[in-house]
């Protein structure tokens, strides 16, 4: 079927498909009006890939309105697989891409040229035809495609000395001051200023502001004490050069009509109503007594995660800010468990994560590229170790090589190496000056005027001026370089937070309208590499599915026009690490999470408090353990002393295990309305969910265990057990609850954590539901085990495994259930290798059970629910038994009858019969998920 193509924000992008296409692709052909380079730049991984494995291609632009970017032709025609041409001479303003393959020809036709707004951003219409559609159709247009080229011009590096010449890009007008000071604060601002102004209605004096690298920090804290008028006001940094940058920021805001002073590098003003000064200086006793304790009205601590040191305790524990105390911080978390959050009385006056300044376009774009690193060693490794014995020069040439390849968005790359040691980056410095790259190697034993002096050269745009600095974590905070274009990575990433912080380093805005960052990461074998995608997606939730799917997503998840890239090996090595069971879920990390919340927060975390902050899925905690979230604190926290009753205990346990993990809402529902009433009308209850009532009656059932009820027939329970008891029965169309459920509901812990439990399976579960995923308690693209499905497919009891298979028919009911792993294990039997497969996204070959025959019962009842569109018949997918027990929801399928075929099936023993057809989905399965299942 034509697919229709469009940037859907988050969930679709146009760039997506043009991705997939060129990687299944034998060879492509492009003829768009304009390219830019930020356009190629979005698709150079796959075109590096394409000349690897020999792909050809065509390209054809035009240089209608003179927007074609000179630029963005020099970076095609580095690629020798690529034939690349433009049209001079008419209005041509195609857009169309063409591929073909043995599987068939395809065309995405439509609106979107070769941008990157176009392929990511902009209200876009394209249609993705294949051959079959109209062979006819399709023939006209290669001829047509055919002929442009021929009569156009061929690009080659003497046309781009012609046509750099002329090129003037008149049509679409460049800003040109977009980083002056703005006088009002910006959309984002507003509401942190009014989160500030909240906080200090409630009495507060405090707060932590938790701000992006870039998002502008400092106009923000100027903006507030402008709204509380401020007269005597104290900022506190760690640099002098970021001091004096704060005054003239403040001096923007307030003008004359405050007196602004540096208390730092010898210059000690006291006199005067705004003082600027660093922590080195002011933390000092001598310095402190020059001052009355409530000298300031207003006190501003900037990279506030640093007040887990003694200075800061010095100061803060001398001065009381009369009107309010601000700490401003990127990454409030810290590695070393010091507590920052209880100098701000734990108060977090609003959180503006990367994520949110990148769609809020208060930084620039980037463009990572992961890539696998050639110098590593085959085993896994978890600390830069690795590095001990690396080749230098072999190292230097491929950053080089690498910094060549992708680029960056201005004619001269400026540029951050981060690397493991600091012997390393003086010898790799050595190395690319030998190459001449004029590189120099900062660490911590570099003095403030080297440091400065490199950044000024770096700064610079002359000939001589520095390409790199390279340095090991001095430039992860607090240092201002917006020339910064290029950003490479040349270790292990071991903490999401720094990997944030050297990211941050280049997305500063310049007065540069078009640029963008390159991110280059050389990915070794490293066990924590599943923390790349923590980090580049924001997703704290360390759900091994999510991080998956948003790996084979890649530039979907983000916002803006920002993209990622992983070359083939780099993806498998994220893969493995996400899929080794000690790296996400290890009681180790759960714990330090469980900690770190703890602190910020000031007590004991909830469930909730895990959403409120995006922090880790708290239900890992409770399976963690195999019960609850209380059995996960009982065993981790030392300082809790709350208890529930043994019995009800056992009960939270297993109702949270069985009835309230993640797969259905109505159990949730239904345990929500009982703890607030005695009685629940459960005709009420089913308008509200949507469901029936017969699945309403289902989840009572679940609740009263009985479902699993064979787990407990033979366990051994104390005195204090309560399992086996019917905790809530139904009258009529009403459900009560019976003397178990009102002694549980009695006691206060059990209650408390039970609640919490419910509200958060609540929340994850309408968090991301589209309502146009709803299907019969089953939502599109969420992921069931198979005890989950039989739930919500109304059983009474889970069934024996090997009595489902891959699929178990219900005649009474009229379903069948139908599970199937995409790639299957070698060492599987041979009577069990179906070979299941998708003909497109919406049909699937699949192959009954082995020993059946076009008469056999189960063939039959699949025969007349294709026949007569009756029965319930649903698909449920997985990539691999990596992924665990659990499958995608893909809907209803209608097998189709006159695909029928009797087959048969190689075993050991001898060739066993087996029926295959062909099943039509209901709804096709979405572009991205399609390509992670298959892929």
């Amino acid at each position: 079927m034509p697919e229709l193509v469009l940037n859907r924000g988050t969930k679709e992008k146009v760039l997506g498909t043009l991705k997939r296409k060129i990687e299944k692709c034998e060879s492509f052909k492009f003829y768009v009006a304009f390219v830019n380079k930020e356009g190629v730049q979005c698709l150079k991984q796959q075109l590096i890939d394409a000349e690897i494995s020999g792909k050809k291609g065509q390209i054809l632009v035009s240089g209608y309105l003179n927007f074609t970017d000179p630029a963005a032709l020099a970076d095609l025609l580095r690629f020798k697989n690529i034939e690349l041409r433009i049209l001079m001479h008419g209005n041509h303003h195609a857009k169309g891409y063409f591929f073909k393959s043995a599987l068939g020809n395809e065309q995405l036709i439509g609106s979107s040229n070769w941008t990157a707004s176009a392929l990511t951003q902009n209200t876009e219409l394209n249609i993705l035809i294949n051959e079959s559609e109209s062979i006819a159709y399709q023939k006209d247009i290669e001829c047509e495609f055919t002929k442009q080229f021929n009569a156009a011009t061929p690009v080659t590096f003497d046309f781009l000395k012609t046509y750099r010449q002329s090129f003037e890009p008149r049509y679409f007008q460049k800003k040109s001051n977009i980083l002056e000071p703005k006088l009002r604060p910006n959309k984002m601002q507003e509401e942190v200023l009014e989160s500030l102004l909240q906080l200090r209605a409630r009495g507060q004096k405090k707060g932590l502001l938790v701000s992006a690298t870039g998002t502008g920090k400092t106009y923000l804290s100027a903006f507030d004490a402008k709204s509380l008028n401020a007269k005597r006001l104290l900022f506190v940094v760690h640099r002098e050069t970021i001091a004096r940058k704060a005054l003239e920021s403040f001096r923007d805001i307030f003008g004359t009509d405050r007196t602004y002073g540096l208390y730092t590098g010898g210059s000690y003003d006291q006199s005067k109503d705004f003082i600027f000064s660093t922590i080195q200086t002011l933390s000092r006793s001598k310095h402190l007594m020059n001052f009355s304790r409530d000298n300031f009205e207003y006190i501003v601590i900037d990279e506030s995660h640093r007040t887990g040191s003694s200075s800061y305790d010095n100061l803060l524990n001398y001065f009381t800010a009369t009107k309010f105390l601000l700490g401003m911080t990127a990454t409030p978390e810290r590695t070393d468990g010091a507590d920052i959050f209880a100098h701000f009385d734990h108060n977090i006056a609003a959180e503006i994560r990367l994520h949110q300044a990148l769609e809020a376009k208060m930084l620039c774009p980037f463009h990572y590229f992961g890539i696998a690193d050639s110098t590593d060693s085959s085993e896994h490794v978890d600390a830069p170790d690795v590095y001990s014995t690396l080749n230098i020069r072999r190292r230097a040439n491929e950053l080089l090589n690498a910094s060549i390849l992708y680029g960056s968005c201005d004619e001269m790359t400026k540029g951050l190496i981060f690397c493991s040691r600091n012997e390393e980056a003086k010898a790799i410095a050595d190395e690319l000056n030998q190459l001449n790259c004029p590189t120099v190697a900062l660490s911590g034993s570099n003095s403030t005027e080297e440091r400065e002096r490199a950044i000024r050269s770096l700064e610079a745009n002359d000939q001589d001026s520095l390409r790199f600095i390279i340095t090991v974590d001095i430039f992860n905070e607090g240092v201002d370089i917006p020339s910064v274009n290029q950003v490479i990575m040349c270790r292990p990433t071991e903490s999401a937070i720094i990997f944030v912080q050297q990211l941050g380093r280049g997305l500063r805005l310049t007065n540069n309208p078009d640029k963008y960052l390159t991110v280059i990461d050389f990915i070794g074998n490293y066990t924590r590499n599943f923390l790349i995608p923590v980090a580049l997606y924001g997703d704290r939730s360390f759900d091994k599915d999510q991080l998956r799917r948003l790996v084979s997503e890649g530039d979907a998840p983000l916002p803006g026009s920002s993209t990622v890239s992983f070359d083939r090996i780099a993806k498998e090595r994220i893969f493995e690490s996400i899929s080794n069971p000690k790296n996400l879920f290890s009681k180790k990390e759960l714990i330090a999470d469980y900690d770190a919340l703890k602190v910020r927060l000031g007590r004991s975390p909830m469930m909730m408090d895990f959403i409120k902050y995006g922090q880790r899925d708290a239900r890992q905690f409770g399976k963690s353990v195999k019960g609850s979230y209380l059995d996960f604190v009982k065993s981790a926290d030392s300082e809790f002393g709350k208890k529930a009753s043994e019995g009800n205990a056992n009960y939270l346990r297993e109702v949270v295990q069985e009835a309230l993990n993640g797969s259905a809402i109505e159990e949730a529902l239904l345990l929500q309305e009982m703890l607030k009433e005695d009685v629940v009308d459960l005709t009420n209850l089913v308008q509200q969910v949507p469901c029936s009532l017969r699945r309403l009656i289902a989840a009572i059932n679940n609740l009263n265990l009985q479902f699993y009820r064979k787990l407990f027939e033979g366990k051994r329970v104390s005195s204090g057990d309560r399992l086996g008891e019917t905790w809530f029965k139904i009258e009529g169309e009403t459900l009560t609850g019976l003397s178990a459920w009102e002694e549980f509901k009695s006691d206060l812990v059990a209650r408390s954590y039970l609640e919490d439990e419910v509200s958060y399976c609540i929340e994850l579960f309408r968090r991301d539901l589209d309502p146009d995923d709803w299907d019969d308690s089953f939502v599109y693209g969420r992921k069931y085990s198979r005890a989950d499905v039989f739930q919500l497919l109304n059983y009474d009891e889970n069934p024996v495994a090997q009595n489902v298979g891959g699929y178990l028919i219900n005649q009474e009911q009229q379903t069948c259930p139908i599970f199937v792993t995409y790639h299957k294990e070698d060492n599987i039997s041979d009577s069990t290798k179906y070979e299941d497969h998708f003909l497109n996204p919406s049909t699937m070959h699949w192959f009954s059970k082995s020993k059946r025959t076009l008469s056999s019962p189960d063939v039959n009842f699949l025969r007349f629910c294709g026949q007569s569109n009756e029965g319930d018949v649903r698909l449920f997918v997985k990539k691999n038994d990596d992924e665990g027990t659990k499958f995608y929801y893909l809907g209803k399928v209608k097998p189709i009858p006159e695909s029928f075929l009797q087959d048969s099936m190689a075993t050991e023993s001898g060739p066993v019969s087996v029926v295959r057809m062909d099943l039509e989905l209901q709804r096709a399965v979405p572009a991205n998920l399609y390509s992670y299942l298959t892929d």
